[in-house]
């Protein structure tokens, strides 16, 4: 599956979507991608800050994901002066 352009793992999503409250719907959204064998999952600006808030010590296989989010949410504020 393909997350903020970054290719991740299902056991990877699976262990993200566990980092997360399962009620909300960001958890939610993730499960349903795996569930029903999604190859890309839009995320919106506050699923990213979502997932860079649970993966401050990424597991392995998220560690990419992380510094993808984090060059995504860094550069728009290189580019705002």
């Amino acid at each position: 599956m393909v997350l903020a352009g970054e290719r991740v793992r299902t056991g990877a999503v699976e262990e993200l979507t566990h980092r997360l409250d399962l009620s909300e719907p960001l958890a939610i959204k993730l499960q349903r991608a795996v569930e029903d064998e999604h190859a890309l999952v839009a995320l919106t600006p506050d699923d990213r800050a979502r997932l860079l808030a649970v993966l401050d010590a990424p597991p392995s296989g998220l560690g990419a994901l992380r510094s993808r989010l984090l060059a995504q949410v860094e550069k728009p504020s290189r580019n705002a002066t």
